[in-house]
């Protein structure tokens, strides 16, 4: 299994989670920070990027958390 894809099972995990966890929400920045500690091959953005594709698809809302603008806002 490559770094990828185990970084796809680790948010999918992630997603499964935080559907379980309806209506409250997961702290974004914080769990971005989490899986680019783990998996330093992906730096924040992408990982972020990965992460709002995920909540999107499932119908999910996050919290943008830590004091750090969404991403959107960042740019």
């Amino acid at each position: 299994m490559t770094d990828d894809e185990k970084l796809i099972d680790e948010i999918i995990k992630h997603v499964q989670m935080a559907e379980a966890i309806r209506p409250d929400t997961m702290d974004r920045a914080a769990l971005a920070d989490l899986l680019r500690y783990r998996f330093p091959h992906r730096d924040a953005g992408d990982i972020e990027d990965q992460l709002i594709i995920a909540w999107q698809k499932h119908s999910l809302f996050w919290t943008p958390g830590s004091g750090r603008p969404a991403r959107s806002a960042r740019g």
